[in-house]
């Protein structure tokens, strides 16, 4: 038995960052090559939308990414997920693919907590070690972020 729950196509989670990442790629407040990382301790299932998403190459496949968003938010959505189809919507289609194209989705993460301490030891070769838990606040504060 799998122990791995699903990210599925209409998961809250997914939505509410393609919201936020969205409304900043509309807004010019990130670039149009900037790596976002949705990072999960859920499974990307085969065939959907996370998993299209993958940092992992073989898995990975832009236009079926953008078919499968184009099939999820043509269905009603969820009150949950309504403003995130919405926004996703207001994008252009070459606006979507390239949002898309810089998404990568990190699933079957066993402990957030063992990442952001990972994280802290990479950041001491680029950042003062005693801003070292400061910027990783500001990392997890970030409007982008979505811990």
């Amino acid at each position: 038995m799998e122990r791995w729950l699903y990210l599925t196509d209409k998961s809250p989670d997914i939505w509410k960052t393609f919201r936020i990442w969205a409304e900043a790629f509309l807004n010019n407040e990130i670039e149009e090559d900037t790596s976002l990382y949705l990072i999960t301790t859920e499974s990307a299932e085969e065939d959907k939308l996370a998993y299209f998403l993958s940092l992992n190459d073989s898995k990975r496949d832009i236009n079926k990414a953008l078919k499968r968003v184009e099939e999820i938010t043509s269905d009603k959505p969820s009150e949950t997920n309504k403003k995130g189809y919405e926004t996703f919507k207001n994008l252009n289609v070459l606006q979507q693919k390239m949002l898309l194209q810089n998404i990568y989705v990190i699933d079957k993460v066993e402990d957030i907590e063992r990442i952001k301490t990972n994280l802290k030891i990479w950041l001491k070769v680029s950042v003062n070690k005693k801003y070292v838990d400061a910027f990783v606040q500001r990392l997890e504060a970030s409007p982008y972020t979505q811990v």
